[in-house]
């Protein structure tokens, strides 16, 4: 009878209160907590059994629950023995072991199973509550250890073996949360940090690409879900619309979807500041080359003066050296030593040999090369910029389709180029900033030009069929005079001739060499004066506030050398009322070349650096391929300059206090540098 109630006990089966009167109590206080045995998974016996104390402690609390009286529901049961650790499990297989054995030998037996269900499920309770050593604590009162357990007679005069519970302390899990190491906190905030890129900040929920919750944004341009946003924007009743982040004034139109699959941000912020900082660099080097330039030039003059100022004293040192001697003229004086010319440096323009003009600007230090371009996706002709402050070659500037006949830098707009060439365009070009700043077409192609001083906005082109045009830059729809000039062949060289008092010379305009024939035009195209000379022109050149000309003949039958006269122009009066002036040309000396000009070839007029007074004659020799230079006032050839190829244009250049002669071949410009 006893194993039958033993076995129903441990099946939850109600026990018959009249069969037992101790197994009808012992039932009946399981039934009042409304508690059944549960089933007892199969496990492997291989753990350690419990303890005494352990075992003590599981049935003090199986008689404090069955004391209270409180009733507990099977579900709740059943999720408490699901969540019912493996220990737990295996020392309610044990207890119901042992209690089986015990009911075997004597009698209690009944009491021992059913103390093991309400045990199992007190430790179930203490393992799972929120605040496990409280509860633990509870049940290890003094005064409930002192007070012995309320249980029916029946129960309490078998003999119960009770030991004090021991109190275990909680597990450091149980008593405060793991922290996270310092790594996986760092990696906790990149996460959250890369989230903020992918969700919406008002719902706080991925956005999508397709749906209600579609990515989309506003005009300030922050992002959002779809659905949030406009919903946001509607909500705001009684005042404009805001967005949520910026607090900008938006509207319900103002909202754009966005079709994207990923929104991926890269951050440039470290490629900027290095952008910023190598502009920076770059700004300060140039201004770093800029004052070396400087200090250079500066050093050079400062050397020059040191050596001009060391001659001096040597030469007050030997006048001292006698009592009463005259003290020495100065080194400027005719007596003293003239300066020579002595090359410098070989700039290479164009490797093909092509080049053929040259201008200079004195205010901007800049020297310009007409070359055909190098490039031939690209063919054309253009300029090439030379820096003469650190004689470094700058770009090509592209120009015309055709070779460039001459080119003029306005007289005091510096920034202003004037080229012709023979494809008929006359343009205008920035040269600091390589723009075009108009052009015009000629009627013929163009071999020569200039511009007027008398008025700034004015310029003179000549064609190959012997027109002279004047245009003006203010009028963009064509010439506003033109003339045809007397003889034959195309106009192969213009000068400007200025006023000079000291030579009573009043009349301002053109001095135009055309291939037969040389004539003077006045200022605004009025009228021409023929020049009467002799052969076949190839260039004329003057000198500011001079009376002096230089004109430059090509070898003929006539005169089979070249020829390079020096002349002087003068006014005077004709007519019976001598009312008019007209003017003529006096020749003062001819300087002869050699017998060879194939190339309509420029000499040059200008005046002697260490002494304006005099003036010399420099022009390039075909035959010798060198450059002569004459003394007009001796009439004396000074030097003779060797070039490896033919001259083609000669410019004196003065850059700071450092003259320079440059002698143009057709690769490159030959610089020949004024010393003592």
């Amino acid at each position: 009878m006893a194993e039958q109630q033993v076995s129903r006990a441990a099946e939850g089966v109600e026990l018959d209160p009249d069969t037992d009167d101790a197994e009808s109590v012992a039932v009946a206080g399981g039934e009042e907590n409304g508690s059944t045995a549960p089933s007892i998974p199969e496990e492997e016996d291989n753990r350690t059994p419990a303890t005494p104390e352990e075992e003590g402690n599981t049935t003090r609390g199986v008689q404090q629950q069955e004391g209270s009286g409180t009733q507990r529901d099977p579900q709740e049961e059943a999720e408490t023995e699901s969540l019912e650790s493996p220990e737990i499990r295996r020392r309610r297989r044990h207890q119901i072991l042992d209690s089986s054995e015990n009911n075997e030998d004597g009698p209690g037996a009944s009491e021992s199973v059913q103390e093991v269900p309400a045990a199992a499920q007190q430790d179930s309770q203490l393992a799972h509550s929120p605040e496990p050593a409280a509860r633990l604590v509870d049940l290890a009162a003094p005064e409930e250890l002192d007070r012995p357990p309320s249980l029916p007679e029946t129960l309490a005069s078998e003999p119960f073996p009770l030991s004090p519970p021991t109190v275990q302390e909680p597990s450091t899990s149980q008593q405060q949360p793991a922290q996270p190491i310092p790594g996986e906190a760092a990696a906790q905030i990149v996460a959250d940090s890369e989230d903020d890129g992918h969700i919406c900040p008002i719902c706080f929920e991925p956005w999508s690409n397709m749906g209600d919750h579609h990515l989309a944004c506003l005009k300030c341009g922050h992002l959002f879900g779809y659905s949030c946003i406009v919903r946001w924007l509607v909500g705001q009743s009684g005042q404009k619309g805001r967005c949520p982040q910026c607090n900008r004034r938006s509207s319900k139109k103002d909202v754009r979807k966005l079709y994207a699959k990923n929104i991926v941000v890269v951050d440039t912020t470290e490629k900027e500041r290095i952008q910023k900082n190598f502009e920076k660099e770059r700004e300060e080097r140039r201004k770093f080359e800029v004052e070396c330039a400087n200090i250079k030039l500066q050093y050079n003059q400062k050397s020059q003066q040191l050596t001009k100022v060391l001659k001096e004293l040597e030469v007050l040192k030997a006048s001292v050296g006698k009592a009463g001697a005259p003290v020495a003229e100065p080194s400027n004086s005719k007596n003293s030593p003239k300066k020579r010319l002595v090359f410098s440096r070989f700039l290479e323009i164009c490797r093909n040999g092509e080049c053929r003009v040259m201008a200079y600007n004195k205010w901007l230090a800049m020297l310009v090369v007409s070359m055909p371009s190098q490039v031939e996706m690209f063919p054309g002709f253009g300029i090439k910029k030379i820096n003469m402050i650190d004689l470094r070659v700058d770009c090509y500037v592209p120009l015309h389709q055709q070779l460039i006949r001459d080119l003029a830098f306005h007289p005091t707009r510096h920034d202003m180029l004037l080229s012709v060439a023979i494809d008929q365009f006359v343009k205008i070009t920035n040269i600091q900033s390589n723009a075009a700043m108009g052009h015009f077409i000629a009627p013929a192609p163009v071999w020569c030009c200039c511009w007027s001083t008398r008025d700034a906005n004015v310029f003179y082109v000549a064609t190959s069929n012997g027109h002279l045009i004047q245009y003006d830059i203010r009028n963009a729809d064509g010439p506003v005079a033109a003339i045809e000039l007397p003889g034959t062949g195309p106009v192969v060289s213009l000068a400007y001739i200025h006023p000079c008092p000291e030579a009573s010379l009043t009349c301002q305009g053109l001095l135009v060499a055309r291939l037969k024939q040389c004539c003077f035009v006045d200022e605004g195209l009025a009228r021409t004066q023929i020049l009467r000379m002799d052969g076949t022109l190839a260039s004329v050149s003057c000198v500011d506030n001079s009376c002096h000309v230089l004109v430059s003949f090509r070898p003929s039958l006539q005169f089979p050398h070249t020829r390079h006269a020096v002349c002087t122009l003068y006014q005077s009066a004709c007519g019976e009322n001598n009312g008019d002036e007209v003017l003529s040309v006096r020749t003062l000396h001819i300087f002869h070349g050699g017998t060879t000009s194939k190339k309509l070839t420029r000499s040059q007029l200008m005046r002697v650096p260490h002494d304006k007074s005099s003036l010399l004659v420099c022009a390039g020799d075909e035959a010798t391929q060198s450059v002569y230079v004459w003394d007009v006032a001796t009439q004396a050839c000074l030097q003779q300059l060797q070039c490896s190829d033919t001259v083609l244009d000669v410019l004196q250049l003065c850059t700071g206090q450092t003259e320079y002669l440059a002698v143009l071949t057709g690769k490159g410009v030959r610089l020949y540098q004024w010393t003592a």
